[in-house]
């Protein structure tokens, strides 16, 4: 099966994914990209954070970008 990348950002900041992980195609590999943004997404908000950006990139074994998964959450008012 062919590997799939997928680095990450948290509020701008760029990390890579040098472990990647095996997907029978593009399609299962950007609905795990889908899938990944919406967990990291849900952990900033069970923390309490309301304010920030997480987005995933789905890269193949070439480098070439796929896709790009992406969610922000702005507060709009005070507590």
């Amino acid at each position: 099966m062919p590997m799939y990348y997928f680095p990450k950002a948290s509020d701008g900041v760029v990390r890579d994914d040098p472990v990647g992980s095996e997907h029978h195609d593009k399609a299962g590999a950007l609905k795990e990209g889908s899938t990944y943004i919406r967990e990291m997404a849900m952990e900033r908000l069970k923390g309490g954070d309301d304010n920030f950006e997480e987005s995933v990139e789905i890269r193949d074994a070439e480098g070439t970008l796929l896709g790009r998964k992406l969610i922000t959450v702005k507060s709009s008012g005070s507590e």
